[in-house]
């Protein structure tokens, strides 16, 4: 009989990407005044995703130089991406001065990022991604 070897060996994964995405936002806000200068603001928005980009690289490498082939895939993801978004909005106003404000806005879509189905051909499930988002708004009135 022969001995049992191991062969230590490794792999090496990388994955690069970029996204970048470019929405023309309708808000719907009710404000709800609580003092003389502050008020808490809760509404709706409506998005459409009119330009942008969602592509990258895949490398994989398994040891060095052996039996398996390097396996590298460039992807390009945009079109799977849901154009048209609704969600919600909530945020908190305070009054500085006659003229000057700040505003705490907090936004997160109800739509899923990607298409309902959008990997399934790659063997994965959907990725339940949601558009969230928090701003910090100052406004001075001239």
């Amino acid at each position: 009989m022969g001995t049992l070897q191991q062969v230590l060996t490794y792999y090496y994964g990388n994955v690069n990407g970029r996204m970048t995405v470019h929405y023309l936002d309708l808000n719907l806000p009710f404000y709800l005044k609580t003092s003389k200068s502050r008020s808490i603001m809760a509404g709706g928005r409506i998005s459409y995703l009119f330009a942008g980009k969602d592509d990258g690289s895949v490398l994989i490498q398994v040891g060095e130089g052996g039996f398996f082939n390097d396996f590298n895939q460039y992807y390009n993801n945009f079109q799977n991406i849901n154009l048209w978004e609704s969600g919600v909005s909530l945020g908190f106003c305070q009054q500085l001065s006659e003229k000057a404000s700040t505003m705490l806005l907090v936004n997160r879509s109800l739509v899923q990022f990607y298409k309902a189905h959008t990997f399934d051909q790659r063997g994965l499930e959907d990725v339940k991604m949601f558009n969230t988002s928090v701003s910090l708004i100052f406004t001075y009135s001239l």
